[in-house]
């Protein structure tokens, strides 16, 4: 029996387990239909402005706490904005261009976060 590898590998030097490629693509057609249903979907345009309003409340009440536990909610609650509308940005752009959209995870402590590109990327 042989070992046959995956397509895309990567020999590496130490015994070690890496996470070396992933991530999801979103063809154009799939931007635009998550596009569509949401604007036709006053639920999802709600549950939005709900999410937004509960985000905000959080927020404040972080800055009003203070202290470490403040801090950490309020980090927390950052990021997940950050996150969300980077996405919802690259769905609405990769509709529009007709190109799609590239969307990956970083666990990287340098550049943390989800990375979105326009287009097919080498790394989706």
């Amino acid at each position: 029996m042989e070992l046959v590898l995956p397509e895309k590998y990567v020999e590496l030097e130490q015994e070690e387990m890496q996470y070396l490629d992933g991530g999801a693509y979103l063809s154009a057609n799939d931007c635009i239909q998550i596009a569509a249903s949401i604007a036709m979907s006053p639920g999802a345009l709600i549950a939005g402005a709900a999410g937004a309003v509960v985000i905000s409340k959080i927020v404040q009440w972080a800055k009003f706490t203070g202290g470490p536990l403040g801090w950490i909610v309020g980090t927390a609650a950052g990021y997940a904005t950050g996150f969300i509308s980077k996405i919802a940005y690259g769905i609405g752009k990769g509709a529009i261009s007709g190109r799609g959209l590239s969307i990956d995870w970083s666990w990287d402590p340098f550049n943390f976060g989800t990375r979105t590109f326009i287009g097919k990327a080498d790394w989706a």
